[in-house]
């Protein structure tokens, strides 16, 4: 807009079929990224708005070149683009302040902040379908010895591989929560008792089968679980506390085990 209100020579950069590349958001977007940021359904859409944008412009200062005269609709064009640009912006911004929220820093899974909006969620959906539905919780094993014995540093390489491990176990309607310290709570959507001991069992086996090397030296961990269902005798709320005493019960039957909560 400087370039068309000022009558300047338009810069060779706006002009290249790279321009989307070349300009700053561009070396920024074209840049090295988090996974985490690539995932975000906005950073996809961000690309097509910022490449039409760039086409938009690139028109107009053609047709200043040429001496074309730019019409109010090539204007609107122009503008409809930066608004589009701009609205994708505000949708990326809103998905960053979420996943910076709503997410354990060192984990990367949901943290306890969330937990307690996925119970309503989850209470409402097992209400109005009359379907099934668990919650798992799962705490590592004498996780204070490795703290003490390795320091905090290889605890948290710890508790990061754990949840790596529980996500990739997990359908994409499952959701998993760093509880607090070494506990995680998993919410199993249309999922029954005998269902939910059946993932958490491949978690627990994918758990002790992991060799974390740090430093030189290899740990190994194990993880009790307590399952509890929700259903319609049984809130939400109600089955975590559940849940919890059947994890009591996993560590007090040796650790290492999956235990469902029986009424």
């Amino acid at each position: 807009m400087h370039t068309l209100v000022c009558d300047e020579e338009p810069s060779s950069k706006d002009l290249s079929e790279s321009a989307h590349k070349l300009c700053e958001f561009g070396c920024w977007y074209y840049g090295p990224q988090p996974e985490k940021l690539e995932r975000l359904q906005a950073y996809a859409v961000i690309e097509t708005h910022h490449i039409n944008l760039h086409v938009a412009t690139a028109e107009l200062l053609r047709k200043k070149i040429s001496n074309v005269v730019i019409s109010q609709e090539d204007l609107d064009v122009f503008f409809g683009h930066i608004d589009l640009f701009l609205n994708t912006l505000e949708q990326f911004r809103r998905e960053v302040y979420t996943l910076l929220y709503n997410r354990d820093p060192l984990t990367g899974v949901f943290n306890r902040r969330s937990f307690d909006e996925e119970l309503n969620k989850l209470q409402d959906l097992v209400s109005k379908d009359a379907n099934l539905a668990c919650i798992v919780i799962l705490d590592l094993d004498y996780f204070k010895k490795i703290n003490d014995s390795f320091g905090h540093t290889k605890g948290d390489e710890v508790l990061r591989q754990t949840a790596e491990v529980v996500q990739q176990k997990l359908r994409n309607i499952d959701k998993v929560f760093r509880y607090g310290g070494e506990e995680f709570v998993i919410s199993l959507l249309h999922t029954s008792k005998a269902e939910a001991y059946q993932v958490a069992e491949r978690i627990r086996e994918s758990i002790a089968s992991m060799n974390i090397v740090f430093e030189g030296n290899s740990v190994n961990v194990t993880a009790s679980f307590g399952i509890a269902e929700v259903a319609s005798n049984i809130n939400a709320e109600q089955a975590v506390v559940l849940a919890d005493k059947a994890l009591y019960q996993a560590k007090k039957n040796g650790r290492n085990r999956v235990e469902i909560f029986e009424c």
